[in-house]
């Protein structure tokens, strides 16, 4: 990695895992205070193991992601069905200026404004039964071939 620069800005340990922190330019520091590497797990959002006596009693490691981390040390632990949103739309922008408490509905509506989520419409929707072509055909049979805004 080289001389990577991390600033360092307003570091604050986690509420819970509070051996762990977080500063608000989207950096995870561990027990040691070092930082963290961060993988990008199935979905594409940076994650990182979490060793805690806390997060089990077997002390076996969780995998977190990282901008619910960021957002519990700066905000405080997310109760209730909430979510964090990257108001920018990229997952792996987890300064704390870019991340937002939200519902999962506001959440999916913002992924459709920005074009990250496609909601399918037609036959290419999961809930469809029938083709475009046979809603065609049951329309000019109900309206006797008279068709012309179909």
């Amino acid at each position: 990695m080289g001389n990577q620069q991390v600033s360092r800005n307003n570091i604050k340990n986690h509420p819970v895992y509070t051996r762990y922190s977080a500063d608000t330019d989207g950096n995870v520091y561990g027990i040691r205070g070092n930082l963290l590497s961060l993988c990008n797990d199935t979905m594409g959002y940076p994650s990182f193991r979490l060793h805690d006596k806390i997060s089990s009693k077997t002390n076996q490691a969780v995998t977190t992601r990282a901008h619910r981390f960021i957002w519990e040390c700066h905000n405080g632990v997310i109760t209730g069905n909430k979510v964090i949103n990257h108001i920018d739309g990229d997952k792996t922008n987890n300064s704390l200026s870019n991340l937002e408490l939200i519902t999962q509905k506001e959440n999916m509506q913002h992924a459709i404004a920005l074009g990250l989520q496609v909601v399918p419409r037609g036959e290419d929707s999961p809930k469809a039964t029938i083709t475009e072509k046979t809603a065609k055909s049951i329309i000019r049979a109900i309206m006797g071939n008279k068709l012309d805004t179909v």
